[in-house]
């Protein structure tokens, strides 16, 4: 039996050294997997490496924290152009105006990131807004981060400041020309004054029509917000950048034939909701 086994394995053997030496694709499908775990554990070792040197160039650079000094700065825009309050401009109904006052005030600002969490708050900044001023940029406060998503804050001021006594505020709250004269009534949140040409002679003169409208109420108190969405810098100032389009804020407002409202009537609640959508930003 010995000698039939040594027999067989010595007439098998030629045709083994054959196949051993053949190319993998020509050995019988046996012997090629018995290759199969070993390469397969080459495969994943080299796919850890490939996956562990990508995800080190796909992460993002670190950004780190810093304090800077926050800006909020108004952008007047009319429709596409820039805004100037001493130029001369059409309403919806074809009379020429120009505005000599556009005021309003700002309260209640805070930082928010991506998340909607607050991590500054500047709840007590007043800032007055005009547009006949030449600086248009206001302070708010120090932030320490590293990434600013938006500014909320306030178009007006809450209840309790609002019928504070403006002889006992700080500036800007203590300028007079911004309230109704009764602390029962508040502040005007809103200002909007000028001519229009009401005799038609294709100019604004001292013998046109005044206009004005004062927005006064706590009802008309709304929230706004600027997108920032931007890292900070390595000190210095962040400004965040509030763009206000006239054009919308007096869209159908009637200066001629509706020159004159105070409260929070009709036509003060349509300027407030429409200051609020002249504000509006693409996120």
């Amino acid at each position: 039996r010995h000698q039939r086994d040594r027999s067989f394995r010595e007439t098998l053997k030629p045709a083994m050294d054959r196949m051993i030496g053949s190319p993998v694709c020509c050995r019988p499908a046996l012997m090629r997997t018995a290759h199969i775990p070993s390469v397969l554990a080459t495969i994943a070792i080299c796919g850890m490496m490939a996956c562990g040197h990508n995800k080190e160039e796909m992460l993002a650079p670190h950004v780190g924290h810093f304090t800077v000094e926050q800006h909020l700065a108004i952008d007047w825009r009319y429709a596409s152009h820039e805004y100037d309050i001493q130029s001369t401009y059409e309403d919806d109904f074809g009379n020429l105006f120009q505005l000599d006052t556009l005021r309003f005030l700002i309260s209640g600002a805070h930082a928010v990131d991506d998340d909607g969490v607050v991590f500054a708050n500047y709840s007590n900044v007043y800032l007055l807004i005009d547009a006949s001023s030449i600086d248009q940029e206001h302070v708010l406060g120090t932030l320490t981060s590293d990434h600013l998503h938006e500014i909320r804050f306030n178009i007006g001021l809450e209840p309790a400041m609002n019928h504070a006594d403006p002889s006992q505020a700080l500036p800007p709250l203590n300028d007079q020309t911004m309230h109704s004269g009764s602390t029962a009534e508040g502040y005007c949140l809103l200002q909007i004054t000028g001519r229009v040409d009401s005799n038609g002679d294709g100019a604004i003169d001292a013998t046109d029509l005044r206009f004005s409208h004062r927005c006064i109420g706590d009802d008309l108190l709304r929230q706004s917000t600027t997108i920032v969405h931007a890292n900070l810098p390595a000190g210095g100032v962040l400004t965040a950048w509030l763009p206000i389009d006239v054009e919308m804020l007096l869209d159908s407002i009637d200066l001629l034939n509706m020159p004159s409202s105070s409260g929070a009537g009709t036509e003060n609640t349509l300027l407030m909701e429409q200051l609020l959508e002249a504000m509006e930003q693409e996120h």
